[in-house]
């Protein structure tokens, strides 16, 4: 994990937050597990596809 790729989670992290801050229905734990299965999700894809590109 380089520091793109830091700096990419640190971004990440904060518009989860923002979103937390405009979305007052969702609470924070809710938001960050969503967040948190959406970076999995996003890092699982990116795998994949420098997997087809070999």
């Amino acid at each position: 994990m380089d520091n793109n790729d830091f700096f990419k989670l640190r971004i990440f992290i904060g518009v989860c937050f923002a979103l937390a801050n405009i979305i007052q229905l969702i609470d924070t734990f809710h938001l960050f597990i969503i967040c948190f299965i959406m970076l999995v999700t996003s890092y699982l894809v990116q795998i994949i596809l420098i997997k087809k590109q070999k």
